[in-house]
């Protein structure tokens, strides 16, 4: 049937087919598919979707995921995980394919810093959008994002857990159980779900497997990625991208058995330690001195022979059980080392591979790259960034900059360590782009990574990231309040929707103490008027004031004097905002009656003084309440967001309860 169809549909039921049956890679039918399908892609043939299905792509697509995620036919069992095809033999990936899975949900239990169960929803009016998460540093803001990679992805800081010594506790430390659990909802009604457990010294997982919408590349840019990226030399920095773009054709056989051989190890180190406590000798000891400690533990330090002489011949069965572990753990590391010494040489070779894959996706990423800079920057000295990937180094990843003068230089030849972390942002972001491309899902974290960037260009950076990825759903976490102002009016200005997730602290014993999302933000202010001491009162309406003022000091906009680090304080802000609003019928009125004891902030909610014991409670209230007034006129409690400007002179929320004129 298949020979009766032009070869631009049959390019297209062979990609469906392809996405339907990619758990079956083991199989020689699944190969020859392959095979016919590289062929028909390099004939220049574009797939003929309407022709093949009589439906739109996306239709077509939306049909091969329910038959993949068994959501319409149950009787479809897929395979156990197995090898993946070498890359030689891996379809190349379309150009085209949109998914359109976000995350609705997220839970964890003993997960990392979460030491009691955490449920968060992540939708704003029940539909998918953005989320901001907000917390001091150390509180557990990336314990929540690993844990959306984890469940996704299956890695933790774009590694399989493996060896417990080498990455962070993944584990948390105040529960007495020894597995940890974490969970995603996606749009489509799938769990995505992981468990995580400590054998020996090592990290075992287990749970759903990656989907396809989450296998091409890494979800989750924390500032690490950006030191590894930048710290790598340029002939080595294409490895860092090892294991994307291959459509499931990772070395995962490689992986398996090097993590075979490094449990094996760690299993034996523990062995080796408690002996050597048991025998009195160093805890780090040759391996070579195992059956002489074993002697000395469990035979008094005499030779085999001696003690079966005086034993009748028969020695202790904790001395024959110890011996025996130790000689199967030594066979077990010895079988791992041949079996890495025996996989075949393409498999070995795939890393290679991989680079070269990573480059002919990507494509010419030199003009996006160098638009976005230059936008960013305002570099206009720069003509180009040159970006070469493999070539003729092949794990090289290797980055030019060109001068409108002729000179070429690499980056941190030129640019700052904020600039360059800049230029790995960008960088990073258009691998996201080229993976979203190809059918992964439009979801991206960024975990306080804005904010390494030099803060005069960090709001710049903002906007365009929201321009180029409006239709994404994008997690961003952030530890400074002035910069979640930030982020927040961007958002809103960028008409995107987004929910808020607060960490107000965490504990030991309770894990992270989390607000639920989309909280007002004068909802502490109202909570401590008429109820708290006046210092603790004032104290949160001047930072409730300083709020609002930050936030108006760019939607009116007011020229605020620039300071060092842009740091403000709140009567520069409130002296620029004031003047810009003097001729407001709603706001002039408020501004002056709240300028006669804004000191009340300094005076009852900083350092202690005298003062503070004499203001009567009356005093703190009456404050609080002119200034939630002035809030209650520029952010509306309805629709969850600020005024923005609509007219001339006009200012209002989204749905219009709020607002007023200049």
């Amino acid at each position: 049937m298949m020979n009766a169809v032009s070869p631009a549909a049959r390019l297209a039921l062979v990609e469906a087919a392809l996405r339907i049956a990619d758990g079956h890679r083991d199989e020689p039918w699944h190969g020859d598919l392959s095979l016919l399908y590289l062929k028909l892609r390099e004939s220049g043939v574009t797939p003929a979707w309407r022709q093949a299905f009589s439906l739109e792509q996306d239709e077509v697509l939306d049909h091969c995921e329910a038959i993949r995620n068994l959501r319409q036919y149950p009787q479809f069992v897929p395979p156990t995980p197995v090898r993946a095809l070498p890359l030689s033999t891996t379809p190349a990936l379309p150009v085209g394919i949109q998914s359109r899975t976000k995350i609705t949900r997220v839970a964890l239990n003993g997960f990392r810093a979460a030491s009691a169960p955490i449920d968060l929803d992540l939708t704003t009016r029940g539909k998918p959008g953005s989320v901001v998460i907000f917390g001091d540093n150390g509180v557990g803001k990336s314990t929540l994002v690993t844990a959306i990679e984890l469940a996704c992805q299956g890695t933790v800081g774009r590694q399989a857990p493996g060896w417990a010594d080498d990455g962070p506790q993944l584990i948390n430390l105040a529960i007495q159980e020894s597995r940890a659990e974490v969970s995603v909802n996606l749009t489509d009604g799938t769990t995505l779900s992981k468990s995580i457990e400590r054998i020996d010294r090592g990290w075992r997982t287990s749970g759903s497997t990656t989907p396809f919408a989450f296998s091409l590349a890494p979800i989750l840019l924390q500032r690490a990625d950006l030191v590894r990226f930048l710290g790598t030399p340029g002939s080595r920095r294409g490895q860092l991208f090892v294991g994307q773009f291959a459509a499931g054709a990772t070395d995962r056989s490689v992986q398996e058995i090097q993590q075979r051989e490094r449990t094996a190890k760690a299993a034996r180190k523990q062995f080796v330690d408690d002996l050597a406590g048991r025998a009195g000798q160093p805890a780090r000891v040759a391996t070579d001195s195992v059956m002489a400690m074993l002697r000395i533990v469990y035979l008094d330090g005499q030779p085999e022979g001696h003690w079966k002489a005086a034993a009748r011949g028969r020695l202790p069965r904790e001395y024959v059980a110890a011996k025996k572990r130790y000689l199967q753990l030594d066979r077990d590391i010895t079988a791992a080392k041949n079996l890495t010494k025996q996989l075949p040489k393409e498999e070995l070779e795939n890393h290679a591979l991989q680079v070269q894959r990573l480059g002919e996706l990507l494509g010419d990423i030199d003009a996006p790259l160098t638009a976005a800079m230059v936008a960013v920057t305002r570099y206009e000295f720069v003509e180009r960034l040159a970006v070469t990937v493999g070539g003729s180094v092949a794990l090289g990843l290797r980055m030019i900059v060109h001068l409108k003068d002729g000179t070429t230089v690499a980056p941190e030849q030129i640019f700052s360590e904020g600039v360059q972390d800049l230029l790995a942002i960008l960088f990073f972001i258009e691998v996201a782009k080229a993976a979203a491309l190809r059918g992964q899902a439009k979801v991206l974290i960024l975990d306080d990574v804005i904010q390494s960037v030099d803060a005069t260009i960090r709001r710049r950076l903002l906007q365009h990231i929201l321009a180029d990825l409006k239709d994404w759903q994008l997690i961003i976490t952030c530890h400074d309040r002035l910069w979640l102002g930030h982020v927040q009016e961007a958002l809103r200005n960028a008409n995107i929707q987004y929910c808020d997730v607060e960490i107000r602290s965490w504990d030991f014993t309770d894990g992270p103490i989390i607000s639920s999302t989309g909280v007002d933000p004068s909802a502490d202010l109202r909570s401590l008027v008429r109820k708290a001491a006046p210092r603790t009162v004032a104290g949160a309406a001047g930072l409730l004031l300083e709020t609002l003022c930050n936030t108006l000091s760019w939607t009116l906009p007011a020229a605020v004097p620039r300071a060092r680090d842009d740091r403000y304080t709140l009567q520069t802000l409130w002296d620029s905002v004031k003047s810009k609003v003097k001729n407001s019928s709603e706001l002039a009125p408020q501004f002056e009656e709240i300028g006669g004891i804004v000191s009340l902030r300094n005076q009852l909610g900083a350092h202690y003084n005298e003062l503070a014991d004499s203001i009567a409670d009356a005093e703190a209230d009456h404050f609080s309440d002119l200034v939630l007034k002035l809030w209650d006129s520029v952010y509306c409690g309805s629709c969850r967001g600020y005024v923005a400007k609509q007219m001339s002179k006009t200012y209002s929320c989204r749905c219009g309860a709020a607002k007023f004129t200049t």
